[in-house]
């Protein structure tokens, strides 16, 4: 979604000119103060509006005839953004406080092919809230004919979804914004290059001076989106993995990105999608930006979620040395300081000096956790050295994802 300035003057409705094609995209009418480049106002009847403020958008319909239908006249008004007729989308249009008070007034979605001079039924689509022969409700135009998907009792808020899926279509409305139900399916193959909002008003009642006054809050396309990641983090070095990605609004041939490289993506269900990550996008410390990228002809990309690429460090924490008998001993306190559990660590070599090795080789530890901690203890046969000669203890290993490398100079007993 764009970011909105607030504004709280009515003012008339202008659209800044577009020279090329826009992406889909949401619009929140009651927060802007001027309407996205990328729609296309089509006024036919010159008494018709619209106008834009802190309440929404109104599209007036005159009551002379604003209509999009057979027989009578073509000149409804529409906001109509561009789309590709192979693209997959959910949009969900507020018409909370809007009210078809007179017969044969509406308003909502609208697919088209063009913009202006319609001459045929089969050009559009209509998902409009409506009042026809005196009746609210929720009704679906195509070809000349319309058909009741719902009924609502006068002053009911509306919302309306639409959502396609290759020629399959589905209507959704719901009364508060947030508890949709399906109303209607259909399939249609009409290649639509527009969709938008409608405002209609045909005077079949005789009320020529009365129009329509629609008022929509806002205009949404649903996007993918990311709710979290298993994993989300992973040491440096660490093997290729299955990345599994949680959210909502996924569709078929979404790709999980990585820093915008597409991976190997399944799709799993609308909220879980899976990708292979190689062991090369983790060889490195630092981070990766991941997100959903729908097919090309819907133009959808999630927010990025990170994913953290740490070094998990082995440190000493603490050390004590002591004689014992045959040569001497060493515990070491082992912490974990990075930001990932350490695992399947193994201490291969450890040497007093250069040349007395630790016969106490190897030891494994399962596990150390973050800042957690863990207490070997070495053992080195005696050397030509004496008490008080300060010594360089060195110690090595392996685990998950990286090597240990330790020094530290002990004041020998």
């Amino acid at each position: 979604m764009r970011g909105w300035t607030i504004s709280t003057a009515t003012f008339l409705l202008t659209v800044a000119a577009s020279t090329s094609a826009v992406a889909q995209f949401s619009d929140n009418f009651t927060i802007d103060t001027k309407l996205n480049s990328g729609w296309t106002l089509s006024e036919p009847n010159p008494l018709s509006s619209s106008t834009l403020n802190s309440s929404g958008l109104t599209l007036t319909a005159s009551g002379s005839g604003s209509d999009l239908w057979p027989l009578t006249n073509y000149k409804a008004s529409l906001l109509l953004q561009p789309i590709a007729p192979t693209a997959n989308y959910t949009v969900t249009v507020d018409l909370s406080g809007y009210d078809p008070k007179n017969s044969f007034s509406g308003a909502g979605i609208v697919l088209t092919q063009q913009t202006s001079g319609f001459n045929s039924s089969s050009e559009f689509e209509r998902l409009e809230y409506a009042n026809l022969d005196n009746v609210n409700g929720l009704y679906r135009t195509t070809n000349g004919a319309s058909s009741e998907v719902a009924t609502f009792a006068a002053g009911t808020d509306t919302y309306l979804r639409l959502t396609k899926s290759g020629t399959s279509y589905t209507i959704s409305y719901s009364t508060d914004g947030s508890t949709f139900k399906t109303g209607a399916l259909f399939t249609d193959t009409t290649p639509y290059t527009y969709i938008g909002l409608i405002s209609s008003r045909w005077p079949d009642d005789g009320q020529t001076s009365v129009n329509n006054v629609a008022d929509f809050k806002s205009f949404e396309v649903a996007q993918p989106s990311i709710a979290s990641l298993q994993p989300n983090l992973l040491n440096a070095g660490s093997a290729a993995f299955t990345l599994t990605v949680n959210g909502s609004n996924f569709v078929s041939g979404d790709t999980v990105d990585w820093n915008g490289v597409p991976l190997a993506t399944t799709f799993v269900s609308a909220s879980k999608l899976t990708a292979k990550v190689s062991a090369a996008e983790v060889a490195s410390a630092g981070s990766a930006a991941v997100t959903v990228v729908g097919p090309a002809a819907d133009n959808a990309v999630s927010q990025p979620a990170l994913f953290t690429i740490p070094l998990t460090s082995i440190v000493v924490a603490a050390e004590t040395i002591k004689t014992i008998s045959g040569g001497y001993s060493i515990t070491l306190t082992l912490k974990n300081a990075g930001f990932n559990a350490a695992t399947d660590i193994s201490l291969t070599e450890a040497y007093l000096v250069t040349s007395a090795t630790s016969t106490t080789l190897p030891i494994d530890i399962a596990s150390i956790s973050p800042s957690g901690t863990k207490t070997v203890t070495l053992s080195f046969p005696s050397s030509t050295y004496k008490a008080g000669d300060e010594e360089y203890v060195l110690l090595y290993g392996s685990y998950t994802g990286g090597g240990i490398a330790l020094s530290s100079v002990e004041t020998l007993p």
